[in-house]
């Protein structure tokens, strides 16, 4: 009896590891498909015998890799028109499923995530001492109260970029998305880009910074 209930424990550890070689050379031989068909199941790791898979790693990359294409889309559309609130709504949808990847991420493997980069703060008045009057700001903060190392809160989901934009205007990459309500500490601002280029001292300029995300959300100070 003893032997065959060994034999039948060693069976199923056999199994068991067949099994999991078996997804592991899935992962390997076909990523994208493994992946998308194991995040439809509601799975967000996978144990392997080299260790624990994020699924959830790729899905922040692709969602911030749309993100990052629909930039390109907007810059075509008509603003206010049918198709740009059909393209807003895309891609809140596609923040949307971005934060859901990230807290996947940020529960096992936090250090994964981007942790700083730039993000569009509003747009200032011509001599620069607050916030321009009918435009839309993305933190709780008074401009006259910004400044380096200075932590606030997001109003909205705000796309965080790799880089500041370009003299020419152009975005660069969007590698998260940072929830509404979550606190950033400010590292450094950019004032310098007129709203209109063509009339830098009458509308305004847009107000830039890079951030750091604070692993907490905390009350502004």
């Amino acid at each position: 009896m003893k032997d065959i209930i060994a034999s039948v424990k060693d069976g199923s550890a056999a199994i068991k590891d067949v099994a999991l070689v078996a997804c592991l050379a899935a992962v390997l031989l076909f990523p994208d498909w493994t992946k998308a068909s194991l995040r439809t199941m509601g799975l967000t790791t996978l144990e392997t015998p080299l260790g624990t898979l994020n699924l959830a790693e790729s899905q922040v990359q692709e969602g911030t890799a749309t993100l990052t294409a629909l930039d390109g889309v907007r810059r075509e559309v008509q603003p206010g028109s049918e198709a740009a609130r059909a393209l807003d709504a895309v891609m809140r949808s596609v923040q949307n499923a971005t934060m859901r990847a990230q807290d996947a991420v940020a529960a096992v493997q936090p250090a994964a995530l981007v942790s700083s980069g730039w993000m569009y703060l509003g747009t200032v008045d011509p001599q620069r001492t607050d916030w321009k009057a009918r435009t839309t700001k993305t933190v709780t903060a008074p401009y006259a109260l910004l400044h380096t190392d200075k932590v606030v809160q997001t109003l909205t989901d705000v796309n965080l970029r790799e880089f500041r934009p370009s003299p020419t205007g152009d975005l660069a990459r969007i590698v998260r998305v940072v929830r509404g309500g979550q606190a950033v500490r400010i590292l450094e601002i950019d004032t310098s880009r007129p709203v209109d280029p063509a009339n830098p001292d009458a509308p305004g300029y847009r107000v830039w910074a890079k951030v750091g995300i604070d692993q907490v959300s905390v009350a502004e100070r």
